[in-house]
C-alpha cells in the first residue's frame, strides 16, 4: 500500500506573488476556449524561460496515467494522490468535495521521467517543464477529484462550458491548496485529539475494511452454491412452463378432433333420421291409398315394420 499523502507542495518554481504571475490562473476566463481555467499555469515569465524547468509530485502517491500526445495537453502525467483522514476532512470542511484521493495533472511537458505504477515521493523529479501542445513553455497544473462527474470522462478532458460552481464540485485551486495544506502535517491536535489518536483510527479503519472484504469473499463462497441450485431450478420450472404449454396445445388439438368427428356423426345422424322421417310419409300413403286391401292386424304390423325396418310395400303386400 502506498504512502498516504499528508503533505503537499508545489510542483514547480515560481515568481511573483499569486495570482499576479503569468499565464491562467485557477477560474479564469479562457475566451479562446470557451472556458473557466480548471488549473494554475505555473510559468514565471512571458516567453520560454520556464522551458527545463524541474516538475516534482506535489504529495505521496501512483503514477496513474501517462501519455506523450503533442496536441492539446502535450505530454501528460497523472498521479494518485491516498488521503488520511485529516487531509480528507480538511478538503470536504473547505471545498465540499469528498473524497479518499485527489489526482494532479501535470501537462505540457517537456518529457516523462516516471512510468505508470510507480510509486513516487513528494517533492520527487518526475518530469521537466515544456511546450508540448502549446506555444510557451509553461506547466498547467490541475487537482481533482474522480468521484464525481469526472470519473467516466477522459484523462484529457477540458471543461469547455461548465460554470465555475461546476467546476467547483469536481477540481481544486492548486496553489491555494498547497498554501492551505503546508502545515497540516505538523498538528498536535485536530478536534481535541492529538494526532496518533487519528493515525490510530485511520488504522482501525483500514483493518474494518479489510475484514469486511474478507467476509464479502466468505459470504460469496457460500452463496455460490445456492445460486447454482437456484439457476437449476429456475431452469427445470422453465422447462415445466414448456411441457405444459406443449400438453395444452396437444389438449386443444385432440378436443377440435373429437369435436369434428361428433359433427361428422350428428350429420350422418341427421341424414339418416330425414330417410326414414321420409320413408315413414311414403309409407303413410301407400297405406292410405291401399288401406281396403289389408286386414287392421296387417296394418298394425306393417306401420310397425316401417318405424323399425324402413319396410316397403310391394303388390298390396308386406315382405
Amino acid at each position: 500500500m502506498s504512502k498516504l499523502a499528508d503533505k503537499f507542495v508545489h510542483p514547480t518554481v515560481f515568481t511573483g506573488d499569486w495570482p499576479d504571475w503569468h499565464g491562467y490562473t485557477w477560474l479564469d476566463w479562457v475566451a479562446s476556449s470557451n472556458c473557466y481555467h480548471p488549473a494554475d499555469d505555473y510559468n514565471r515569465g512571458s516567453g520560454n524561460d520556464d522551458l527545463g524547468q524541474d516538475v516534482k509530485s506535489m504529495a505521496n502517491g501512483v503514477v496513474f496515467h501517462t501519455s506523450e500526445k503533442t496536441t492539446g495537453y502535450g505530454k501528460i502525467i497523472i498521479i494518485k494522490h491516498s488521503l488520511g483522514y485529516n487531509m480528507k476532512k480538511f478538503i470536504k470542511d473547505t471545498y465540499g468535495i469528498e473524497t479518499n484521493a485527489l489526482y494532479s495533472l501535470y501537462a505540457h511537458l517537456k518529457d516523462i521521467l516516471v512510468a505508470v505504477g510507480n510509486e513516487v515521493a513528494c517533492g520527487q523529479l518526475i518530469a521537466h517543464v515544456g511546450r508540448s501542445g502549446t506555444t510557451l513553455a509553461h506547466l498547467h497544473n490541475e487537482l481533482y477529484s474522480l468521484d464525481g462527474e469526472l470519473q467516466n470522462l477522459p484523462y484529457r478532458f477540458y471543461p469547455v462550458g461548465w460554470t465555475k460552481e461546476r467546476i467547483k464540485e469536481n477540481w481544486l485551486p492548486p496553489y491555494l491548496f498547497v498554501e492551505a495544506v503546508k502545515n497540516i502535517e505538523s498538528y498536535e491536535t485536530f478536534l481535541g485529539k492529538p494526532k496518533a489518536y487519528w493515525e490510530t483510527v485511520e488504522k482501525d479503519r483500514n483493518d474494518l475494511l479489510e475484514q469486511l472484504g474478507k467476509k464479502d469473499d466468505e459470504w460469496l463462497a457460500l452463496m455460490k452454491p445456492l445460486n447454482t441450485e437456484i439457476v437449476k431450478l429456475t431452469n427445470e420450472i422453465k422447462q415445466l412452463k414448456e411441457d405444459i404449454a406443449k400438453m395444452g396445445e396437444t389438449a386443444e388439438k385432440v378436443e377440435l378432433s373429437h369435436q369434428t368427428a361428433l359433427t361428422k356423426k350428428d350429420a350422418i345422424i341427421t341424414t339418416r333420421e330425414r330417410s326414414i322421417s321420409k320413408l315413414q310419409n311414403k309409407l303413410t300413403l301407400c297405406i292410405e291409398g291401399q288401406a281396403e286391401n289389408y286386414e287392421p292386424r296387417e296394418l298394425f304390423t306393417l306401420f310397425i315394420k316401417s318405424l323399425f325396418k324402413g319396410g316397403e310395400i310391394n303388390n298390396g303386400k308386406s315382405k
